[in-house]
């Protein structure tokens, strides 16, 4: 498969998945987005409020995402996109920790969701792997939606910063493969 194609597919996975996973329904609780741009160590995409998806705002960033312009600081600092993940993935567990009041006892009782949706990934040799670090219960529940091209790409790194949230990954080469993942997320949180 060319580069290109790949680029392509990958484009039309994540906008599929986003588009699936928009029509959510919380009975408590909010939804919100993040798309990272691990090349350039760039948050491309923020919205807080995911039931009204900003679709012109999210496909401009991946369209920004696909593009093959790219600085000179960020080609040099391609060691440091396992870091940018990780650091990334530590600023979203740690920000809404409660504070020490009535209302935080409250919010210590959420359990806060995060679904990865990502292609397969590999860092650039000699990167920064370390796996990230948690103190106590982060109270959450991670799901990693990775897109394959096929059944022998099974290459994947961001798992391995992942891998103390211990994710729960599924690994999608169709879109029927989305819907079951979909249905069994919702069928394991439906059991909290």
């Amino acid at each position: 498969m060319r580069p290109a194609t790949f680029r392509v597919n990958c484009f039309e996975n994540t906008v599929g998945a986003l588009a699936a996973l928009s029509q959510l329904e919380l009975d408590m609780g909010s939804i919100s987005i993040a798309g990272l741009d691990l090349l350039r160590h760039e948050v491309l995409f923020e919205q807080r409020d995911f039931r009204g998806v900003n679709w012109t705002a999210l496909m401009e960033a991946l369209e920004k995402a696909n593009s093959p312009r790219i600085t000179a600081k960020a080609l040099g600092d391609r060691k440091n996109n396992g870091a940018f993940f990780r650091e990334f993935l530590s600023g979203r567990l740690g920000s809404g920790r409660p504070p020490d009041s009535g209302e935080g006892a409250h919010q210590a009782e959420r359990l806060r969701v995060f679904i990865v949706v990502t292609g397969s990934w590999l860092f650039e040799r000699g990167s920064d792997l370390t796996p990230l670090q948690l103190e106590g219960d982060c109270r959450c529940r991670i799901y990693h939606l990775r897109f394959r091209l096929n059944n022998n790409d099974l290459f994947d790194e961001l798992a391995k910063v992942m891998k103390p949230l211990r994710p729960k990954t599924f690994n999608l080469l169709t879109p029927r493969d989305l819907r079951k993942a979909i249905a069994e997320i919702i069928e394991d949180l439906g059991n909290l």
